[in-house]
């Protein structure tokens, strides 16, 4: 909540004087978390007359949480996860201060930009992005978020002056299919080990293989493979590895697509 945030920074905050004007009077957020996976945010606002949020209001949103974030993972696996038959010619590149504030941005840029942004005054995966950067230790972070036509945008964030800190960069494409993989594999609620299970087979490992690779028995790893199959509806290691992988790939290759210099192709 917006108002257990002390005084002083929240004074010195552009974004609270922002709030401010709007009337607002207090801010909740919360991470929709399914297990150690986070499927969305939800950010709700509340006007100067109805007071500021309680203990209790946070409660209930906390308890709806994982109930969200379940509708969202069901959401994701009944899409039909589409990419566009002409990409950019290049990734897109965004400039962002401190404060938050796009400063410059490439023109491959804008277009993914536009998809992605929800209504607010820029894409909150963007900021969320920066935000984790700043606020952590870490040189550089990255994430995957679904844009409004359909496809999903993978975002990159790094320093752009290392010694500084005092800006980010942030590389904005179209997801390529190994990364959609990752995505739906949490979709369809494989659990770690299946995940892992999951990258060997697409590899082309044998049961025998993984379980060296792994650590446990071939017997153990049949039956994470009896699960994945289960949880994904597919009744082969190559089907697995074509819903997974390929069924994004294939289809455009078979009709003459151009493949591109960065990982996908540039035309139907």
């Amino acid at each position: 909540m917006l108002s257990l945030v002390d005084e002083a920074p929240r004074q010195n905050s552009p974004r609270y004087a922002a709030l401010r004007q709007l009337g607002i009077a207090d801010e909740l957020r919360c991470a929709l978390m399914l297990g150690q996976d986070c499927w969305g945010s939800l950010i709700i606002y509340r006007s100067g007359q109805a007071g500021k949020f309680t203990p209790q209001d946070a409660a209930v949103v906390g308890s709806l949480g994982p109930l969200m974030a379940e509708m969202i993972r069901f959401t994701l696996l009944r899409q039909a996860i589409a990419q566009p038959a002409d990409l950019p010619e290049a990734p897109g590149a965004v400039v962002v201060d401190r404060e938050g504030t796009i400063e410059s941005m490439s023109e491959a840029a804008r277009p993914l930009l536009d998809d992605l942004n929800e209504g607010y005054p820029g894409p909150v995966a963007l900021y969320s992005l920066a935000a984790d950067l700043w606020n952590g230790q870490k040189a550089m972070a990255f994430s995957v978020a679904p844009g409004r036509s359909g496809r999903w945008i993978r975002l990159h964030a790094s320093w752009l002056e290392p010694e500084g800190r005092r800006k980010i960069v942030v590389v904005v494409e179209p997801a390529r299919p190994a990364e959609l993989a990752g995505v739906l594999a949490r979709a369809y609620g494989l659990t770690g080990r299946e995940r892992e299970v999951t990258m060997w087979i697409a590899r082309g490992l044998s049961s025998k293989e993984m379980a060296s690779e792994l650590g446990i028995t071939p017997m153990t790893v049949n039956d994470h493979i009896k699960a994945v199959f289960s949880k994904v509806g597919v009744q082969s290691r190559q089907q697995l590895v074509a819903t997974l992988f390929f069924d994004h790939c294939l289809p455009r290759r078979q009709h003459g697509a151009t493949p591109g210099p960065y990982g996908w192709f540039l035309d139907g």
